[in-house]
């Protein structure tokens, strides 16, 4: 059972920087495509992880 709670604290703490994270990466994004013209094609690449 400390394993199991152990593990849902760490999963928990990976959500809340992926969460930062994104909400950072939203932020920026949001700046950059607001400066785009109308009408421009837009495409976010991210980059995934290997394991």
């Amino acid at each position: 059972e400390e394993g199991r709670q152990m593990a849902r604290m760490h999963s928990s703490s990976q959500d809340q920087e992926v969460n930062r994270v994104m909400k950072k990466l939203d932020f920026r994004l949001r700046k950059v495509f607001r400066s785009l013209p109308e009408g421009t094609l837009s495409v976010v690449v991210l980059p995934g992880q290997t394991s």
